[in-house]
């Protein structure tokens, strides 16, 4: 699959989510190939990535250096709920090497970038313009308008 392949994948799991808080889908590539996918949950608190590594260990999947994590929205560095556990600890506690994200998140980018590198894992957004354009465009149309003041809007062209 090519990351477009990839993204249009994500496109349409994310269209799953009612997230009130922002539709965000997340999977795990091998060797080219999709081998599990999640979309954040509709009560607002799980986060995709969250939910997809459950999916990892519930299925037994082992992660092994050639696993690419794949997000619509760059992974999060804290969570508004305390007793969650941020989805950045949650894949550098996986084992995971590389994650390539869609729509970067302002509230995130420097930390993550640093956490990442500090681990040795690869953190990159994809350079297509358009396929960072529908990420963002998920995002943004699926947060609700009780969240629209306290969620990040994302730009486009980040």
């Amino acid at each position: 699959m090519t990351q477009k392949q990839i993204f249009e994948h994500l496109s349409e799991i994310a269209q799953r989510s009612k997230d009130p808080r922002g539709a965000v889908s997340a999977c795990l590539v091998k060797n080219n190939e999709v081998i599990a996918s999640a979309a954040s949950s509709d009560d607002g608190l799980r986060h995709a990535e969250e939910i997809l590594l459950e999916i990892v260990r519930a299925e037994n999947i082992t992660i092994t250096p050639e696993i690419i994590l794949y997000s619509t929205l760059e992974p999060c560095t804290k969570r508004t709920n305390i007793e969650l556990k941020d989805c950045t600890s949650l894949i550098i506690e996986s084992g995971i090497s590389k994650v390539v994200y869609g729509a970067s998140d302002p509230d995130h980018s420097e930390i993550n970038k640093r956490r990442f590198s500090e681990r040795g894992i690869s953190l990159e957004q994809v350079s297509n313009p358009l396929i960072i354009k529908r990420c963002a465009e998920i995002f943004n149309n699926s947060v609700a308008d009780e969240f629209i003041n306290t969620s990040v809007k994302l730009k486009p062209t980040e």
